[in-house]
Parts: structure tokens; sequence; C-alpha cells
């Protein structure tokens, strides 16, 4: 169990949507830690040396480097679904009808204000909702079929 200065750590990398061998440099982290009580700024570097014991991170000079590892740990709740999920329901908040389009900034949009995991699965996502037939891919965006209408607009 990850303690609560543990996942204050994992939230800067979450903010700065680190990626898989992605560096935290030392500007997001004094950034994070400012906002943070003295007790907890006490023990970042306790805690962070931890992280990198257990292999969740690689301390590289004066920043951080996310591992596979570190990775997984922070986004360990997140599934494919999910992703899948923030798609579909870009199409319902934008109010997409059956066979119009989303176009690709549009959508691009929104997954850049998602967490990195969206990010990193989206095109996994996209190749799962095309094969259900719920979206077509027509170079510019993604049109929602008849039965991604009713995905998206359940009776």
């Amino acid at each position: 169990m990850a303690t609560a200065i543990v996942e204050n750590i994992f939230d800067i990398f979450k903010k700065h949507k680190v990626p898989v061998n992605g560096v935290l440099y030392p500007r997001y982290i004094s950034a994070g830690l400012h906002l943070w009580d003295k007790q907890h700024q006490d023990s970042f570097t306790s805690e962070m040396n931890e992280l990198v014991r257990q292999g969740l991170v690689i301390a590289d000079n004066d920043a951080y480097r996310l591992t596979q590892n570190g990775y997984n740990q922070i986004y360990q709740h997140y599934t494919i679904q999910d992703t899948i999920d923030l798609i579909m329901g870009d199409f319902r908040r934008r109010r997409i009808g059956k066979n119009e389009i989303l176009l690709l900034p549009s959508l691009l949009s929104t997954l850049q204000d998602a967490d990195r995991y969206h990010l990193d699965n989206y095109d996994q996502a996209i190749k799962m909702l095309v094969k259900k037939g719920w979206l077509l891919s027509n170079g510019r965006g993604f049109v929602l079929t008849e039965e991604g209408y009713g995905e998206v607009y359940p009776d």
C-alpha cells in the first residue's frame, strides 16, 4: 500500500503525463512539492529513494525516470475499457449523431486532457471500437455507426 507521500509523488508524474522511460524534471518536482506541508516535503527524498529501491523510478542526476513498473503502479486501476469509455463519452458530449463524424483534432484534444494511460492506449481502443462496428475511420476522423450510436445513446 502506497503512503500518502508516494501517492502525491505519483500525482506529480500523472500531472505531467510522464510516459514509460520519461523524465520528471526538478522544476516539476519543485512545483509539486511547494504545495505540500513541511512534513511531507521533508519526507520526499526518503520516499523517492524507496521508489528507486523498488524499481518504480530511476534516479537520473537530479531528475527521475519512470520505469514500466512505476507506470503500471500509477495506472493500475485503469483498463482499456476506460479509454473506450472516454472516447465514446466524447461522442456523447459533442452530441455526434448516427453516421456523423468526430474530427480527429477534436478527439485528440480530449485525449490531451486525459491521463497518460489513455494517450498510450488510444490506438488499441480505436481498433477495438472499429472491430465492434461502433466506429468507422474515414481519414479525417471517426464516423459513429448505428451500432455505435446505440452504445453512446442507449434507450
